[in-house]
C-alpha cells in the first residue's frame, strides 16, 4: 500500500465534487457543534458553568454518535463515481440504527483512557509522595508515564476504522467490529501512523488560511480509501492461489 497513492485516489473522488463534499461538511459541524454550543449558552443562564459543560458535552456525544455513521456513509459514497447521484446528504441522517454501537463506542474508549489515565496518575503521585519525590523515582515514573502513552496511540490506532466498519455493514455488531479492525490493521500501525502525520500541515492551513470544513473531506475520504485498500491487501493475503 502507497500512502501517495491513497491520497491520490481520495483527490480523485473529490473531483467537480469539492463544494459538495465541503457543504456537507459544514452541515456536520454545525449539528454536532453548534447546536451542543446553543444549548449550552441556554444553561449557563440557569446553572453554573460546570454542569453546564457536562450536559453540554454529553448532548454533543449524542449528536455525534447518531450523525458519524451517516458522516461516513456520505463518503463512502464518493467511491461510486458511476453514480453520482448516490452521494446525498440525507445519507448524514442514515446512521441512527447504529446510534448505541457507536455510543457504547464511544462510552468505550471514554472508560478506558479514563481509567488508565486515573490510575496511572494516582498511583504516579503515591509513589512519588513516598519517596519524598526522589529524582530517580520521577524519572522513572515518566518513563512509565510515556510507554503507557505510546501504548494508547497503539491501541487507539488499532480502532480507528471501526466505526467506519459499522458503517460499511450496520448489522455488525460493536465487538465484532473491534475484533475485525484488530484483524485488518495487524502490521499496519505504523504505516496508519506515518499517514496520520501526513496530514498535519494541511490541519495548519486550517489554522492559518483554508475553512476546516473544506480540509476535512479530503482528510475523510483519505482514511476511508485506506480502510479500503487494507481491506484488499488483507482479503489478497488469505484468498487461496488456484492454479
Amino acid at each position: 500500500m502507497q500512502i501517495g497513492q491513497v491520497k491520490k485516489t481520495a483527490k480523485a473522488s473529490l473531483k467537480n465534487r469539492k463544494l459538495k463534499a465541503a457543504g456537507e461538511t459544514l452541515v456536520y459541524i454545525l449539528l454536532t457543534g453548534g447546536i451542543s454550543q446553543v444549548i449550552y449558552r441556554i444553561l449557563l443562564s440557569s446553572i453554573s458553568t460546570i454542569p453546564s459543560s457536562y450536559i453540554s458535552y454529553i448532548i454533543t456525544l449524542i449528536i455525534t454518535s447518531a450523525l458519524i455513521v451517516g458522516n461516513y456513509k456520505y463518503f463512502m459514497s464518493f467511491s461510486n463515481r458511476d453514480n453520482d447521484n448516490s452521494t446525498k446528504i440525507s445519507l448524514l441522517f442514515s446512521g441512527f440504527n447504529s446510534f448505541l454501537k457507536v455510543f457504547g463506542y464511544n462510552l468505550l474508549i471514554a472508560v478506558v483512557v479514563g481509567v488508565v489515565l486515573g490510575i496511572t496518575i494516582i498511583l504516579g503521585l503515591i509513589v512519588a509522595i513516598s519517596s519524598g519525590f526522589n529524582s530517580l523515582v520521577l524519572f522513572i515514573l515518566v518513563l512509565i508515564a510515556i510507554a503507557i502513552y505510546v501504548v494508547g496511540i497503539y491501541l487507539l490506532l488499532r480502532l480507528y476504522f471501526t466505526l467506519i466498519i459499522i458503517a460499511e455493514d450496520e448489522t455488525m455488531g460493536l465487538f465484532s467490529a473491534i475484533r475485525e479492525i484488530f484483524r485488518l490493521t495487524k502490521g499496519y500501525v505504523l504505516k496508519l501512523l506515518l499517514f496520520s502525520f501526513s496530514f498535519i500541515l494541511w490541519y495548519l492551513f486550517c489554522i492559518l488560511i483554508i475553512p476546516i470544513f473544506y480540509v476535512l473531506p479530503y482528510v475523510q475520504l483519505s482514511f476511508i480509501d485506506f480502510y479500503y485498500e487494507l481491506k484488499k491487501e488483507k482479503e489478497e493475503k488469505i484468498t487461496p492461489v488456484i492454479e
